[in-house]
């Protein structure tokens, strides 16, 4: 598996910020423009990220800004890459109810009612309450599914708790959004920060012969910001006449999304300006080719499944997602047995538990597999195990079409043997 990496400069920040002496550092770009810093120097830094640990607030875990946010991130998701036992121990003793918590001592009697939360990031699950939430500064930020989050005043009440109606792990829609709140993607470090008077756009293909425009732009304090947008289809930059009119103008309040029907390869411009004094103007350029090979670089998972042989059982799942850091693929499995005392399914730990993920990732032009990778995790006398994989800090964008990504279970208890092996259903325009 690939290791992130910090730069020195980068790296200088953290020193300071954390008081920590490290020596010998390797360098390589990071997938956001900035450099992160390899797990494997991580490992024996666990003492730092108690030292500083969010603060605990009512239900919430509470980070002093974005950079607060960013380093601890970063540090627990390299302790997880190493140990994800040595995360969980950091987590262990501050007395907190995380979806992580409540996966990891849930009991059932039947397996339509096991608790199975959307989240994949094992870090994400150790900070986010049952609600997935947490909070940065006065912004809470609430996780809709694995891709989406909503941002909003962590003293506006009624917009907590009409974030809290909307139903998780799925996706929602522009109108499904509050209007004192406002959505984000959670690869974009920009999307955790309050930042007034700011406007994001993102263009991205949404099937074979359609575009998804979607975005949001914020006022100059917490709330919905007004703009207008113009969507140019068939752009030529280079062209010596003026350009045509827009194919599509309109204006919104808060967050946006538009979807277009594309037939021919051609140049998409979106322009949007956001209602503020201080002004923000964004403009996305985006290539379409409906007739091209394209491939699915959209996040997905599996769901849990489960296979029971009498008393014993295993629970396991496969998923793709994205970070702030990095793409992963990762493949989850978890000795469920039944308890004839309490008659239910709880979660005990088996003889053996083995684990793999195996990937091809595509380029999200061509729709070539240009990197294959394989993770096997093993564990004996254990009750879960995780094998998982990551592109690295590489900025190059990667995307995946069926049988692509694949994950392979085994669980061994006394004389029952279960097997099991889930894919992704990726949709893709070959």
């Amino acid at each position: 598996m690939k290791k992130l990496i910090f730069s020195s400069k980068y790296f200088m920040f953290l020193f300071m910020l954390t008081s920590l002496v490290y020596v010998g550092c390797n360098k390589e770009d990071g997938k956001d423009g900035e450099s992160l810093e390899s797990p494997t120097t991580l490992n024996p830094r666990s003492n730092q990220l108690l030292s500083d640990f969010p603060v605990k607030s009512n239900d919430l875990l509470v980070f002093r800004d974005e950079n607060h946010f960013k380093s601890f991130f970063t540090h627990a998701t390299a302790l997880a890459e190493n140990s994800l036992d040595d995360l969980k121990r950091n987590f262990s003793n501050k007395n907190f109810i995380s979806v992580a918590y409540l996966l990891e001592n849930d009991a059932f009697v039947d397996f339509k009612d096991a608790y199975s939360p959307f989240l994949t990031d094992p870090v994400m699950r150790e900070i986010c309450n049952p609600h997935y939430e947490f909070q940065i500064g006065d912004a809470l930020v609430t996780y809709i599914n694995n891709t989406q989050i909503l941002i909003s005043d962590i003293n506006d009440i009624n917009t907590k708790n009409e974030i809290r109606q909307l139903e998780k792990g799925k996706q929602i829609t522009v109108n499904q959004i509050p209007n004192a709140a406002y959505w984000g993607e959670d690869t974009d470090i920009q999307a955790f920060i309050k930042k007034p008077c700011s406007c994001k756009v993102n263009v991205e293909k949404s099937g074979c012969n359609r575009i998804r425009v979607h975005g949001s732009c914020k006022n100059l304090i917490w709330g919905s910001g007004e703009g207008d947008i113009s969507v140019f289809l068939g752009f030529d930059p280079n062209s010596p006449l003026p350009p045509l009119p827009a194919n599509f103008t309109g204006s919104f309040d808060g967050n946006f999304e538009y979807f277009f029907d594309v037939n021919n390869t051609m140049l998409i411009r979106v322009v949007v300006n956001g209602d503020c004094f201080l002004g923000n103007s964004q403009i996305v350029d985006f290539l379409f080719n409906p007739n091209g090979n394209s491939c699915d670089k959209r996040e997905k998972d599996s769901g849990w499944d489960a296979v029971i042989d009498g008393a014993e059982a295993m629970r396991f799942r496969v998923q793709y997602y994205s970070n702030i850091l990095s793409d992963y693929e990762k493949a989850e499995n978890e000795s469920i047995q039944w308890d004839n005392v309490d008659a239910r399914w709880e979660s005990r730990k088996a003889n053996r538990l083995e684990t793999a993920i195996t990937t091809g990732r595509r380029g999200t032009e061509a729709c070539l597999v240009f990197e294959n990778e394989t993770e096997f995790k093993s564990c004996n006398n254990c009750h879960k195990r995780e094998a998982s994989v990551n592109d690295g800090t590489s900025s190059v964008p990667i995307a995946h079409c069926d049988g692509d990504v694949i994950g392979t279970f085994k669980k061994i208890n006394g004389f029952t043997t279960l097997n099991a092996t889930a894919t992704l259903d990726f949709d893709c325009c070959l």
